[in-house]
């Protein structure tokens, strides 16, 4: 397995075309190499926050102010392709990993949302 499994965080651009921290959910599948991942913003941004899991600091060493776990951006993605992009042209960062509590409290929220795809809670469960 590569650099690219659960608990590793990414800052990855994002649906509104800014680069934000994204904490991968799974282990690539065996049949594929394609976690999903889920990103986070700072309560302060003007999006509705969903506080289905909210980060303080300490949390995660990239976490200087509250921030929560944008459960609608969750997204399957393509790990090979990643960890290209991560060892050749640096356009994307490998922050510090989570722990374990901090993964746990995120993919139990993948669940507790209103805002997660029920594809992505589906492929998580598969």
């Amino acid at each position: 397995m590569g650099i690219v499994k659960a608990g590793v965080c990414l800052h990855l651009t994002s649906k509104d075309q800014t680069k934000h921290l994204h904490v991968v959910l799974n282990d690539p599948k065996p049949y594929n190499d394609f976690p999903a991942t889920v990103g986070v913003l700072s309560l302060s941004s003007t999006l509705k926050a969903d506080t289905t899991v909210v980060l303080k600091p300490g949390d995660h060493p990239f976490v200087k102010r509250e921030t929560f776990v944008v459960f609608a951006w969750a997204k399957v993605i393509d790990a090979a392709k990643l960890e290209v992009n991560i060892q050749r042209d640096g356009t994307i960062k490998h922050q510090d990993d989570c722990s374990a509590e901090l993964l746990e409290r995120i993919r139990q929220g993948v669940y507790a949302s209103p805002f997660s795809k029920p594809a992505i809670k589906d492929y998580l469960t598969a």
